[in-house]
């Protein structure tokens, strides 16, 4: 364990939250042996200690590459619902909301937002957004991410147990997401095979996702950073790191910690974050120690902490059910198109349509032409440098190339 933080306090802070105040809509029916994850972005104030947690979210599913191809989709279906992925997208969202009502605030009140005990400061004379070094970041995730590492953890489980697994030849096709690429497999196939991309599991007679596996993903935020582009953009030294991933510990050996932290290392560096264990439990989880597991529900949802710069000790939250990519109750039948209103707070419309709405506030009183409404994926493009360290990122996970998701592209109107 850590020794400047108490992780497992913080976790057991996170675990009562859930338990008090998450919608019961969204957390599973344990009559019916249903279980989920829940993952949580919060941070630590180095010179007080303090910790806020700034987001609580759950979910398991993803969306198939059908489903994203269907009638008006426009951004408004959220691709990735597993908890891991929605913390770290919620957190950019409260860090679009921070930034909106810093330059509210400061349109009505005339004030530059420096202060010391704020995550974002502002200064209007440079006109530029900057993270406070001050606050450390962590993730919390119930159940070990899916990829490379929940796989370590079945293998090493399975060499205790003399189990056998078998070994697939290269040329055996099914075990990879495309038959032109070696180096990204599909879900959980061939688990001997380690250290390689992985999709997201799912059933082998299911319509495959092209998204990448948690695992994956926290590996490339070691390079890129938590920020999504919306995010990136706003902010003067452009990325902002996660600190700490912490980790349930039950049911590991000190030889399975090792291996989930060579896990992360695949690829070289200059920022990566801690990993540590918590023997504090999750109650509703998916899979307990003695490897009975749940049925996975459903639902998916989120919890946010509501944005007030003026209030250091704020504990209110915001909250939205999610299912199939939209806010819970808005679902459609897949021939369906989405209905009106549909889209979560999280989705790339409502996020893209926040940050037009602050970078106008942010030209107050320059010689401002008028923001230019790109499209979301020439907005994304247009951030060359990013773009160019994601590619590197990319290249060096999966020689092969990279096997994108369908092209979501949409403006805001």
């Amino acid at each position: 364990m850590n020794e400047v933080f108490d992780f497992d306090k913080i976790v057991d802070e996170i675990h009562k939250l859930y338990d008090s105040k998450y919608p019961s809509k969204c957390k599973p029916n344990l009559k019916a042996n249903e279980g989920t994850i829940i993952a949580s972005v919060f941070t630590i104030d180095e010179k007080t200690k303090d910790t806020s947690i700034i987001t609580l979210t759950s979910g398991v599913k993803c969306l198939n590459e059908i489903d994203l191809q269907r009638e008006n989709v426009n951004g408004r279906l959220i691709h990735d619902s597993h908890a891991e992925i929605l913390s770290m997208r919620c957190f950019n969202l409260y860090l679009l909301n921070i930034m909106k009502q810093i330059l509210t605030n400061e349109e009505e009140n005339s004030f530059n937002c420096t202060k010391e005990n704020q995550l974002i400061q502002f200064s209007r004379s440079e006109n530029k957004f900057k993270w406070n070094n001050q606050f450390k970041i962590g993730l919390y995730i119930s159940q070990i991410p899916c990829g490379d590492c929940s796989i370590l953890c079945e293998e090493k489980e399975k060499d205790i147990n003399n189990q056998k697994h078998d070994k697939w030849e290269d040329d055996h096709m099914k075990q990879y997401l495309l038959p032109t690429n070696k180096t990204i497999l599909r879900g959980r196939n061939n688990i001997s095979k380690s250290g390689h991309v992985r999709s997201k599991p799912g059933r082998m007679d299911s319509i495959p996702s092209f998204s990448k596996s948690c695992t994956d993903k926290l590996i490339q935020k070691q390079s890129t950073g938590i920020t999504n582009c919306l995010s990136y953009d706003l902010f003067d030294k452009k990325q902002v790191f996660l600190d700490y991933l912490v980790l349930p510990k039950e049911g590991m050996t000190e030889e399975n910690e090792q291996d989930l932290k060579l896990c992360f290392k695949r690829i070289p560096t200059l920022n990566p974050f801690e990993v540590v264990f918590t023997n504090t439990n999750f109650k509703d989880a998916l899979l307990s120690i003695n490897g009975a597991t749940s049925i996975s529900t459903n639902a998916s949802g989120l919890m946010l902490l509501k944005v007030d710069i003026s209030n250091n000790h704020n504990n209110e939250y915001i909250s939205q059910g999610l299912q199939d990519g939209v806010k819970l109750g808005y679902t459609t039948k897949l021939k369906n198109p989405l209905r009106k209103n549909c889209q979560s707070s999280l989705s790339r419309y409502e996020m893209y349509k926040l940050y037009l709405t602050i970078k106008k506030l942010k030209q107050k009183d320059q010689k401002k032409k008028s923001i230019e409404n790109k499209s979301y994926l020439d907005f994304k493009d247009s951030l060359t440098e990013r773009c160019d360290l994601i590619k590197c990122v990319r290249e060096l996970m999966s020689p092969d190339g990279w096997v994108k998701t369908f092209k979501d592209d949409f403006k805001v109107l």
